[in-house]
């Protein structure tokens, strides 16, 4: 991937503002929100069917589970922060696309590499000296040679076999080399790709979170059970991508390709 590509991608990444006309609009919803029952309001995010009627005592008996709830604003502001962030790892996606199958490349050059390398390993260790029988025995057009070159030429003919195996084994382990460092490089554009995306995440999910906690707050002050509310809804970002919370791309996606360093040590 073009390095121009990660530093326009690294650039695009802002801070979403929270404008006057959102702010209004949040505001409006709790005010709505605000002159609705606790039944009509809640919606339930965990296993529980209907809302409890809970005082702020209760929730902290160890025999009562936390429970987790939300309105319909609170959801609707999570699908809002989910369809932004889906929608910046579309783009990262995409724009890996081209490393991902180039990293299906190397893996394909290593494998092969890996077996020339055996190959080669084991040709070269079944290779052995000419007895001195087989240093004497004469080719066509040798009948009149002195046996003393003759024994020389086979010998060179061995040296000759002996150092063209040995180069394919030396050749060999660079090719697995050099596809340890290409899967290196190319591993590293996508995870510096990925930094981007997951930044990006984060970017979305403080906006969700500001914007429902400015709901909440006002919702929790104008709704006559408002201190129950403030226990039971927390200002999370609950439709989070799963995602946001990998470290390293290639070790959470079904396309990820990894060469082990063990495979090499064997190889060589």
């Amino acid at each position: 991937m073009p390095k121009k590509a990660i530093e326009r991608d690294a650039a695009a990444v802002k801070a979403i503002k929270y404008g006057l006309f959102a702010r209004w609009s949040d505001w409006r919803c709790a005010g709505k929100d605000a002159k609705c029952g606790m039944p009509e309001l809640l919606v339930p995010t965990g296993g529980a069917q209907e809302p409890p009627f809970i005082t702020v005592e209760d929730t902290s008996h160890p025999s009562r589970p936390a429970l987790a709830w939300a309105t319909a604003r609170t959801v609707q502001l999570g699908q809002l922060g989910r369809g932004m962030a889906e929608l910046a790892w579309a783009r990262f996606q995409e724009g890996v696309a081209e490393d991902r199958i180039r990293l299906e490349r190397v893996r394909a050059d290593h494998t092969s590499a890996v077996t020339r390398v055996e190959t080669a390993t084991k040709e070269l260790a079944d290779l052995t000296a000419p007895s001195e029988e087989e240093l004497q025995q004469r080719a066509n057009g040798e009948g009149e040679t002195k046996i003393e070159v003759v024994t020389a030429r086979r010998r060179q003919d061995f040296v000759k076999q002996q150092r063209t195996k040995e180069s394919a084994v030396v050749n060999a382990r660079a090719a697995v080399v050099a596809a340890d460092q290409e899967a290196a490089l190319v591993r590293e554009r996508i995870q510096v790709r990925f930094e981007v995306v997951r930044t990006e995440a984060a970017i979305v999910e403080a906006y969700v979170r500001r914007r429902v906690a400015s709901y909440l707050g006002r919702l929790i002050r104008k709704h006559p059970d408002g201190n129950r509310l403030g226990v039971l809804i927390r200002s999370g970002w609950q439709d989070k991508p799963a995602w946001t919370t990998w470290r390293d791309a290639l070790g959470h996606t079904p396309e990820s390709v990894h060469i082990e360093p063990e495979n090499n040590e064997e190889a060589a």
